[in-house]
């Protein structure tokens, strides 16, 4: 929510830093998400009858993750709105 907040914050108010202060944030969370589906997934080997709930719970973690993806996806496009400077994929390598 801090993300989402702090990446429409920069787009209603022009601001490109604080647009690009959101976009490393979601590493973060990607890191979050992946913790999150071992510990379930283990829970889950420990547990084999909470397998049901666990998968909600492992959806649950992937959605906001993915909250997390659309708020970097808007930093960057306040970044280019505000720059003229398309900054997304800047690190694949061809």
């Amino acid at each position: 929510l801090e993300m989402l907040k702090a990446a429409l914050d920069a787009f209603v108010g022009h601001d490109s830093a604080a647009a690009r202060a959101v976009i490393p944030r979601d590493k973060e969370v990607d890191a979050l998400n992946k913790q999150i589906h071992a510990a379930i997934a283990q829970h889950m080997v420990a547990n084999p009858d909470t397998i049901g709930r666990c998968l909600h719970w492992m959806v649950v973690s992937k959605s906001l993750e993915r909250i997390a993806d659309h708020a970097k996806n808007i930093a960057e496009e306040v970044v280019y709105l505000c720059e003229a400077q398309d900054i997304r994929h800047t690190n694949v390598k061809t």
